[in-house]
C-alpha cells in the first residue's frame, strides 16, 4: 500500500494550448488511478478508454491521452477520489500503521477536494456581517431573471428579467442612434451659416429625443411580467406619445385607439381573429363573415382559357370566370357547398355553333338553355347558386 505524506497543494491543474498525448503531470498525491478525473475541454474522459494514469513513488503522477490533444484543447486534471470507506477496524483485531496511514491520507485528500471545489464557488467574504444569507432564490422564482444583490442586505435576489435587459439594450441602441443624429445635425449647423438656425433646431430635437430614449432606459419601467405564469406588461400611451424614433418590431397599447399596435415601416393596429375591425385594402383568404357590410368591392374576372370538350369548374379560380368554347363541351360542376355562387361567361370561338352541357344543374322549367351559336361574338352568362345539395343555374344570353 502507498506510504507517503499528502502535500498542501490544490488538487486541480489545467493545461492550455498543449498538443499531444502527454504525459500531463499533476503535483497532488493520489492513492489509486481512479482518484483523478480528466476533462478534454468540457467533456469528461473515461479511464483506460481515453487516458491512462501513472503514479510516481511519492504519490504524484501524470496522465497520458489515447488520442492526442490539439493546441486549441484544454486538458483539466482534478482530484476525484470517491467519498467512501473501504476498510473497517474490528474490536480486538490487528491495527496496522499502513492501514491507518491510508485511511488518514484518504481523509486529507477528500478534505482537499472539498476545499478545491469551494474555491470555485461564489461566496461572501469572511468580513461580511454574520447575517448574510447567500442562498439563491428557488428555481421557479429565478428562472429567466438576472441575478442581483439587495442594496441593503447584500443577499442574492432576482428583480429584473432577461427580457427586460434585452429591451434595455434596444432602447440604448435607439438612444445612441439619436445621439449620433444630434451630433451630425450640430456639425451641419456649424459648417453652414445659412442653415445654422434650422440645423441647430434639428440638433436640439435630436438631442431631446436621445435624452428621452436614454432616460427611458430604466430597468424598473421596462417591459416585465406580472408573475412567472402571468402576463407581460406592455408600454401604453396615446397616439401622441408614440416613440419619436421607432424601430421595426416595437409593440405597445394605444389608449387613443383602444388597440394594440406594432411598428414595421409605420404604426398599424394588431388585428385580432374575433375583433370587430374596419378593414381597408385587406386581402381575406377563405374568411367566414357574419353579417358584414362590404362597400366598393371589385370581383376579379378570371379567364380559364379554351374549353375543349370537357372542363371541370373550380371556385378557387374566382367567382367570375370566362371561357372560350372551342368544342362541344361538358362542364363538371364544383362540389356543392351551401351558399356558394359564381358567374360563368361563355364565348364562342371563330367557328361558332359550339354547345355547352352542365352536369348536376337544375335550370328554370327543367330545361337547360341553348347556347348562343354566333361565331366570335356569341356571348352568354350563366349564374350558378347551390343550396349544398343541388346547383341551380339561370342564363342571360346573346350579348353580341
Amino acid at each position: 500500500m502507498p506510504n507517503y505524506p499528502i502535500s498542501n497543494v490544490t488538487r486541480r491543474v489545467v493545461y492550455t494550448g498543449s498538443a499531444g498525448v502527454g504525459p500531463y503531470a499533476f503535483s497532488f498525491e493520489i492513492i489509486s488511478n481512479t482518484d483523478v478525473a480528466v476533462y478534454k475541454n468540457s467533456t469528461l474522459l473515461t479511464l483506460t478508454t481515453n487516458y491512462t494514469v501513472t503514479i510516481n513513488a511519492n504519490g504524484t503522477g501524470s496522465i497520458t491521452l489515447v488520442v492526442a490533444a490539439t493546441n486549441a484543447d484544454n486538458i483539466t486534471i482534478v482530484g476525484a477520489r470517491a467519498v467512501e470507506r473501504t476498510t473497517d477496524f474490528s474490536t480486538g483485531g490487528d491495527l496496522f500503521a499502513n492501514t491507518i496511514n491510508e485511511e488518514l491520507d484518504s481523509e486529507v485528500i477528500l478534505i482537499q477536494q472539498v476545499a478545491e471545489s469551494n474555491d470555485r464557488a461564489i461566496k461572501a467574504p469572511v468580513t461580511d456581517p454574520t447575517t448574510i444569507d447567500m442562498t439563491l432564490p428557488v428555481k421557479t422564482t429565478r428562472a429567466g431573471y438576472v441575478l442581483s444583490f439587495n442594496s441593503t442586505t447584500g443577499n442574492p435576489e432576482v428583480t429584473v428579467s432577461v427580457a427586460t435587459v434585452a429591451a434595455a439594450s434596444t432602447y440604448a441602441t435607439a438612444a445612441a442612434a439619436s445621439a449620433s443624429a444630434a451630433s451630425s445635425s450640430a456639425s451641419s449647423a456649424s459648417s453652414s451659416a445659412s442653415s445654422a438656425t434650422s440645423s441647430a433646431s434639428s440638433a436640439t430635437s435630436s438631442a431631446a429625443a436621445a435624452a428621452a430614449s436614454a432616460a427611458s432606459v430604466n430597468l424598473t419601467t421596462l417591459t416585465s411580467k406580472t408573475s412567472a405564469t402571468g402576463a407581460s406588461i406592455l408600454p401604453a400611451g396615446t397616439t401622441a406619445q408614440r416613440d419619436v424614433s421607432p424601430l421595426a418590431g416595437y409593440i405597445r397599447y394605444n389608449s387613443t385607439l383602444a388597440a394594440f399596435e406594432g411598428y414595421g415601416t409605420g404604426w398599424s393596429s394588431i388585428v385580432g381573429t374575433t375583433d370587430t375591425q374596419t378593414l381597408t385594402n385587406k386581402t381575406l383568404t377563405t374568411p367566414t363573415l357574419t353579417n358584414p357590410t362590404v362597400t366598393s368591392y371589385v370581383e376579379s374576372v378570371v379567364a380559364i382559357g379554351n374549353s375543349g370538350t370537357t372542363q371541370t369548374l373550380s371556385l378557387t379560380n374566382g367567382t367570375v370566370q370566362t371561357v372560350t368554347l372551342t368544342g362541344n363541351c361538358t362542364f363538371t360542376m364544383p362540389t356543392a357547398t351551401a351558399g356558394k355562387s359564381f358567374i360563368l361567361i361563355l364565348v364562342q370561338d371563330g367557328t361558332g355553333s359550339r354547345t355547352a352541357t352542365f352536369t348536376s344543374v337544375k335550370f328554370p322549367g327543367g330545361t337547360a338553355p341553348t347556347i348562343t351559336t354566333t361565331a366570335t361574338t356569341g356571348r352568354d352568362t350563366i349564374s350558378f347558386f347551390t343550396d349544398g345539395t343541388n346547383w341551380y343555374g339561370a342564363a342571360v344570353q346573346n350579348f353580341s
